[in-house]
């Protein structure tokens, strides 16, 4: 009987690492590739500010923004890349959104400063800034509500002074005549 529970445990022992990393890095392969995406539009949009609005007088309020969130976007695609902190990722997430409402409301105070001759002007057709800045905003918020889902499922335990999470909150006890897993709503009983 020894044996058999010996072999189970590190059967049950196997299976639940084996489902937690396959959970984790589904999850985090697509918030690394809307993070990679964020940082493409966001470098893509420092660059618009460039061709279209370097005749404007927030020029370098504009651009020293629009290259922090280029910033901020390069970090957290390495932060999500890495399969790095989630709660870091949650921090930063709300950092880069609200830089990037700032950006928004300082784009709409320049087009309308233009209007006025001290405000400066404006070069060529906006319609593809204001289009990416919406596919930004789409990008931003749909990572951010990913982040923080995935955060807020991955449970936290201390042991031996460590914090360690986990995706899946799997459980095992014996039972007469076999191991009773448990996790994630859902009951196996294997018996021998």
């Amino acid at each position: 009987m020894t044996f058999a529970r010996t072999l189970m445990m590190t059967l049950v022992s196997f299976l639940a690492i084996t489902a937690a990393q396959t959970v984790q890095a589904g999850s985090y392969q697509h918030i690394d590739e809307l993070a990679l995406q964020l940082q493409e539009q966001a470098r893509e949009l420092y660059s618009e500010f460039k061709l279209h609005y370097r005749h404007v007088s927030d020029y370098r309020h504009l651009r020293s923004d629009g290259a922090s969130l280029s910033r901020m976007a390069s970090h957290i695609h390495s932060v999500a890349h890495r399969r790095g902190d989630i709660h870091h990722l949650e921090s930063d997430m709300a950092k880069a959104d609200r830089l990037f409402h700032h950006l928004e409301e300082l784009v709409g105070r320049i087009e309308h400063n233009t209007l006025h001759p001290v405000g400066g002007h404006t070069h060529g057709d906006l319609h593809h800034v204001h289009s990416l800045m919406r596919s930004m905003e789409s990008t931003l918020h749909h990572l951010k509500a990913d982040v923080e889902s995935l955060a807020h499922t991955r449970h936290s335990y201390h042991r031996h002074g460590r914090r360690y999470y986990g995706r899946l909150g799997v459980g095992y006890h014996w039972r007469r005549g076999g191991v009773h897993l448990r996790g994630n709503g859902v009951g196996i009983h294997i018996g021998f």
